[in-house]
């Protein structure tokens, strides 16, 4: 039997919320358990008392509020993951105003809330997404003109185009797996999980996010993804990078109960895909077929799986000292 997300929760793990951090409030004079922000919990005179899930409230005979519906996934965290769906899927991307409207939103709160959940605002969100099947069609594309316009680039420019490059390499390099370049790559622990970021002289060709302890797994992608190149690990030439990530870490809702990041994705992009009112988080698990796991996925629900800015600032990458050659890596 396959073992239940909360099950495989890491344990004492820094950045992490604390095992006794409560996130619901009961209300027993009148009957009902809330979120913490909701206005029918924070009435003068009220004893209130904490709890850790929706479940430890219900059991104690508390109701779910009718004003903050704790037992149903937030218009908010709805519409954001109904946005990173239509990002991770529309070719074209929709401008903001589009995507805004498609989920019910304001604009500028949209822009707000986006990137507050995110840490990146959704045309970078979606530039990264870009990049990411650019990378993909080029391996097997006849050409890397077809490819681009495959990938959603209107234009060649936008390929080369510092601001909007995501490759750190040209597309014919990236193409042969990075031959006869030098990369450098480095690990970092962030609330998200275990990171590897890795550049060239060009600049970062790499971003990858896992749970921790997969740095293994991770480095086997960098050697997957740029078979050809010399690999060499350098905290001090990416140390600006991992500077940066963990000050957008730090300025962003933490990752529910730090949950095995494939259940978090698949919970996210299953939310996003629904149409209609947002569901109760019974409803959900439901249809996910996890109705054991209600309170997992209402965890899950909470923020979005951890995602991260692509590094922009140009990478001095100086080939000094040992590196791993391509035929030592793939022995490795």
């Amino acid at each position: 039997m396959a073992s239940s997300p909360r099950s495989r929760l890491p344990q004492g793990i820094p950045g992490s919320p604390p095992q006794d951090e409560r996130s619901y409030v009961g209300v027993p004079a009148t009957g009902h358990v809330c979120r913490p922000n909701c206005p029918a919990a924070q009435r003068d005179g009220l004893g209130v008392r904490r709890y850790r899930t929706l479940r430890e409230a219900q059991m104690a005979g508390l109701r779910p509020c009718g004003r903050c519906t704790p037992d149903r996934v937030t218009r908010q965290q709805f519409a954001l993951a109904q946005a990173k769906v239509t990002l991770d899927e529309q070719l074209p991307a929709p401008d903001l105003g589009s995507l805004a409207r498609a989920v019910g939103m304001d604009r500028s709160h949209f822009q707000r809330v986006f990137r507050a959940a995110f840490g990146m605002s959704p045309k970078h969100y979606a530039l990264q997404v870009r990049a990411a099947r650019f990378k993909a069609i080029l391996r097997t594309s006849p050409s890397v003109t077809q490819a681009l316009y495959d990938a959603g680039h209107n234009t060649p420019r936008t390929v080369y185009d510092p601001v909007t490059d995501r490759l750190g390499m040209t597309p014919l390099e990236y193409r042969s797996g990075g031959a006869g370049l030098v990369i450098r790559y480095t690990f970092a622990d962030l609330p998200g999980g275990r990171v590897l970021v890795a550049a060239t002289e060009r600049g970062v060709c790499a971003l990858y996010v896992g749970e921790r302890g997969t740095e293994e797994q991770l480095l086997t992608q960098l050697r997957e993804e740029f078979f050809q190149a010399w690999l060499m690990s350098s905290a001090s030439a990416l140390a600006s990078h991992v500077a940066a990530l963990h000050s957008q870490a730090a300025n962003r809702p933490r990752p529910a109960a730090q949950l095995p990041r494939d259940f978090h994705e698949r919970v996210w992009a299953f939310l996003g895909h629904l149409t209609g009112s947002a569901p109760t988080y019974a409803d959900l698990a439901a249809q996910l077929g996890l109705p054991s796991e209600e309170e997992a996925i209402a965890e899950a629900c909470e923020v979005p799986p951890m995602t991260f800015p692509w590094p922009r600032q140009a990478v001095q990458v100086r080939v000094s000292g040992p590196t791993v050659g391509p035929a030592m890596m793939r022995g490795a």
